[in-house]
């Protein structure tokens, strides 16, 4: 479901971004109401970030820019290529 529009950080410009999570059904035999990850969604419909919990884990995913450089990821000193 959509929770709220956000502001986030995307390719180092601000932008207003639709937050969705992602939770278990509930009800069941477990009856688990986890949620599950959240998506971060521009207005274009266009995902930028998404974030899912496995486990323990939670594992973060970032949309590159489409000229391939997230200034997110050179700042890190990494550099993502194909």
């Amino acid at each position: 479901k959509v929770e709220a529009l956000e502001n986030i950080e995307w390719n180092g410009e601000p932008i207003t971004a639709h937050r969705i999570a992602y939770q278990r059904p509930t009800g069941g035999v477990l009856n688990l109401d986890q949620q599950l990850g959240l998506l971060w969604v521009d207005p274009t419909g266009t995902v930028l970030r998404q974030t899912m919990n496995w486990g323990a884990l939670r594992l973060t995913f970032e949309r590159v820019a489409d000229d391939g450089v997230s200034s997110s990821t050179v700042e890190d000193g990494h550099r993502d290529l194909d």
